[in-house]
């Protein structure tokens, strides 16, 4: 009893902190929908979808875990084939469909990776990596797979980078249920991989190629190897163990610096158990004891010598630069995790740049944090540590909207998904997301309450250390990706430990099966005054037509004098609407400047002067003009004419260079006439004002709601109701 008191006490002390940051995190995941959905609902409504989305992914995995406990071993592996199939299958509709294209970060290092392959190297102006020098690893491996893309004939970068996420992801979930039958049985496994069937986040996050993500698998092996290690009792398959977890761990810290968190895990796990064994006289210096202690140092520093030297051979390949001043210490992120809601400050990001030395980037940034330290105090820290919780954790859709807003082709797919008319996918992602830190919490008090133990000390110790890395990092939505299997993994354990206590599980079945038929009448009722709001109010809608918003770091900075210059795009669809983004890094803002919209045979459609509005911060201009509805599918042209602006008086126009791969292929950008190999960062837009949807659709919708609960509920009453004291007929007389 007493060799596990330490672990016992310190597992429920991180598990009762998690909870309460998780606590936190659930009660702004229900406040949070308001503010990412585009129509003007009342919170009550919202509240009660909710409430009625949460009950039913609740039941349906009540009547999953059933089904699955009646299940033979044969048809187990069946069913973890299927929801393996069905989850791939989506993934592959997701890039088939979305044509997602890379943007921001992404973009930076599928440009870099692509420049790799094409034997080009780091450069000394490469301004991104010179600041970011910790995405040059996985740029380099990036480059690598790409190489072996093209050997297998696939040369689309995006559909090779999406296939890559896949596999991520896809690997991640089979690491993780094997994990769980390593841990509980082959039956937690199999009801892990049935959960993720119905997680959207699986689907559309799947094809994200970047460190998030590939990381994921990394941080899911190294714990099942951990967890094997403690197990093996054979000093050759120890060895191999070792060695694998070593290149695993090194691999992954790479390419993203949290997977090291498995090893710092392991470590305070290790130190948890050490007064238990040393008081039960479990560690003794036997033979197999010092050899596998031997082996795990000697393997592991001569596997890390050899790996280091292999990365500094493919690192030296491709460097012609050195970023020993121009990168950014790790306190850079942490400052900007003081400030606003702890994400990304571009003002932050221009003043470390402009500090000459890496020291004096250092002290710069070790002041900056000292001061708002100081200006926050503990009443502005705590309030701050709840805006990062908010931003970073309680969105379930993790920011997707923005992330992969940028497609190759706009259908009316992507207006459901990520366009004006999201809403219902949004409010799915967000309904999944609050079942999962239910589920979390159950967990965290079963195990608080001694109705359960934790098998898996080490995942909640590790997801503990995520939180609280990114309360002191810079915060961000998509950063919890990388620790989002650890949710699920406790999720799954805390909804199987709860179902493990039957007499209690009987009375909720009866309570989860009476309750059906309350929350099927609350969608009715939803649904009624939902209606006005669906289908009478109308809304401002802004569809995407076409536009190259994946990058706008580039600059284009000679606009003066009487210089112009010319982006194409090709649509076939309606628009009367224009946004360019600039830059205005001068110090007035009377520079003037022409617009114009030419169709093919250079007639102009539309034309007017703007200037800059702001100064030092990109600014998105925009125009709207008569809508123009084309007869056929055709090229337009945006000539934008410097009216004689001064040199010292210029603004820079934002754009995407193409030497990496051309993220927008509908079009091409010309300076007086001549081609750059680049284009402009633009969008074109149709605005308007009409309703979210008309009545005949919103009747099928929530029929079909409807009826998915009625199926949900009768098959819950056959399933977990077998008692036939307790049809339908005897429980109306009741």
């Amino acid at each position: 009893m007493y060799q596990n008191m330490l672990e016992k006490l310190g597992i429920k002390f991180i598990a009762a902190l998690l909870g309460v940051l998780m606590l936190i995190t659930l009660i702004c995941s229900i406040l949070k929908l308001p503010d990412i959905v585009i129509l003007d609902y009342k919170f009550i409504y919202l509240f009660m979808i909710e409430l009625i989305g949460v009950f039913f992914f609740i039941a349906i995995l009540r009547i999953i875990y059933k089904l699955i406990q009646s299940l033979k071993p044969k048809h187990e592996i069946i069913l973890s084939v299927l929801c393996l199939f069905i989850i791939t299958l989506g993934q592959l509709f997701v890039i088939k469909f979305l044509e997602i294209r890379p943007i921001e970060d992404l973009n930076k290092v599928t440009n870099m990776a692509i420049d790799l392959v094409n034997n080009k190297s780091f450069l000394s102006n490469n301004s991104y990596f010179s600041m970011y020098t910790n995405n040059i690893p996985f740029t380099i491996y990036l480059s690598k797979y790409f190489k072996i893309c093209i050997q297998l004939g696939i040369r689309n970068y995006t559909l090779a980078g999406s296939i890559l996420g896949i596999f991520a992801i896809n690997t991640s979930l089979i690491i993780t249920s094997l994990l769980l039958k390593e841990l509980k049985n082959r039956k937690s496994a199999v009801f892990f991989l049935a959960f993720n069937v119905l997680n959207p986040v699986i689907y559309i996050w799947g094809t994200f190629f970047y460190t998030t993500i590939i990381a994921i698998p990394f941080m899911m092996l190294a714990i099942y190897l951990i967890v094997k290690l403690e197990k093996e009792t054979r000093l050759s398959w120890f060895c191999m163990e070792i060695i694998l977890f070593t290149i695993v761990l090194y691999i992954g810290t790479q390419i993203r610096a949290t997977t090291c968190f498995v090893l710092i895990a392991a470590i305070l796990l290790f130190i948890l158990r050490l007064p238990g064994y040393i008081k039960n006289h479990q560690v003794h210096l036997s033979r197999q004891t010092v050899q596998k202690c031997l082996c795990a140092i000697i393997l592991s520093s001569l596997c890390v010598l050899l790996l280091n030297t292999g990365y500094s051979k493919l690192k030296q390949e491709c460097m012609q630069a050195d970023y020993t001043d121009t990168q950014f210490p790790a306190t850079h992120w942490i400052m900007m995790g003081l400030e606003g809601n702890g994400g990304f400050n571009w003002h932050d990001e221009q003043q470390t740049l402009t500090r000459p030395t890496k020291e004096a980037k250092l002290d710069y940034t070790e002041k900056q944090i000292s001061n708002r330290l100081k200006e926050l105090g503990l009443k502005g820290l705590a309030k701050l540590i709840i805006k990062k919780l908010d931003y970073t954790w309680s969105d379930g859709s993790h920011d997707y909207p923005v992330i992969m807003r940028a497609c190759h082709n706009y259908t009316n797919i992507h207006k459901y998904i990520f366009g004006d008319k999201r809403d219902t996918v949004i409010i799915l992602f967000q309904i999944f997301h609050i079942m999962t830190l239910l589920l979390l919490l159950l967990k965290i008090v079963l195990l608080l309450t001694n109705h359960t133990s934790s098998d898996s000390p080490l995942i909640y110790i590790l997801l503990f250390g995520g939180v609280l890395f990114h309360l002191i990092w810079e915060a961000n939505p998509k950063y919890s990706l990388n620790f989002m299997m650890l949710l699920f993994f406790i999720a799954c354990e805390g909804l199987d430990d709860f179902l493990q206590l039957e007499l209690l599980v009987h009375k909720i079945d009866h309570i989860i099966y009476r309750m059906s038929t309350l929350f099927i009448l609350f969608t009715v009722i939803v649904s009624f005054l939902l209606f006005p709001l669906y289908t009478k109010q109308t809304f401002n809608y802004a569809d995407m037509v076409q536009g190259q918003f994946v990058s706008n770091k580039d600059r284009l900075n000679d606009m003066y004098g009487d210089s112009y210059f010319s982006q194409t795009f090709f649509t076939n669809r309606a628009f009367n609407h224009i946004t360019i983004r600039t830059f205005n890094g001068s110090a007035y803002l009377d520079a003037s400047y022409q617009i114009k919209l030419l169709d093919e045979s250079q007639n102009v459609l539309y034309e007017t002067d703007f200037s800059p509005k702001t100064q030092n911060e990109v600014e998105s201009i925009e125009f709207d003009f008569p809508k123009i509805i084309p007869d056929k599918a055709c090229t337009y042209t945006i000539q934008i004419t410097s009216n004689f602006v001064l040199p010292d008086h210029a603004i820079s126009f934002c754009m995407s260079n193409k030497e990496g791969y051309d993220v927008f292929p509908y079009g091409n950008l010309f300076i007086n006439n001549e081609e750059l190999n680049a284009d402009l960062a633009f969008t074109v837009k149709e605005k308007g004002n009409k309703t979210y949807t008309n009545t005949f659709p919103y009747l099928i919708f929530v029929c079909f709601i409807l009826l998915s609960e009625l199926f949900i509920s009768i098959y819950g009453l056959k399933r977990l109701l077998p008692d036939k004291s307790l049809e339908p007929e005897k429980i109306a007389q009741n």
